[in-house]
């Protein structure tokens, strides 16, 4: 069965990035523009993995990994926040993210991160 990675950020273009960059991994993509949209998107499509903004409308990405990892039956999907703020970093883990990827996003590092959590 492929796996599924939930993508959110409210740049369309750098969600298209991403899908690119992951489609070498032959898995299912679900895209998300808001962190309210990925919150609904993950109760219903069930990801294996996270792809998080932390900067999106309606709800960042730091309250919607708090919500997510609050949940016991989502809190178990790895959380991947992917932002160009890295001075951030100690709020994501604190929300309980798994890793923190920082903008520009290298391929390389991105594809083993992914990995290692899929």
């Amino acid at each position: 069965m492929k796996k599924k990675i939930l993508i959110a950020d409210d740049s369309k273009t750098f969600l298209l990035f991403e899908e690119l960059l992951l489609s070498e991994l032959s898995c299912d993509i679900v895209k998300a523009f808001n962190g309210v949209e990925a919150i609904q998107k993950i109760q219903t499509e069930f990801p294996d993995l996270i792809l998080l903004d932390i900067h999106m409308p309606e709800l960042n990405g730091i309250e919607c990994c708090r919500i997510i990892k609050g949940n016991p039956v989502i809190k178990s999907i790895p959380v991947i926040v992917v932002t160009a703020h890295g001075n951030e970093r100690e709020l994501c883990i604190k929300a309980g993210c798994n890793e923190v990827l920082t903008k520009p996003v290298d391929k390389k590092t991105l594809l083993s991160m992914v990995r290692k959590y899929l």
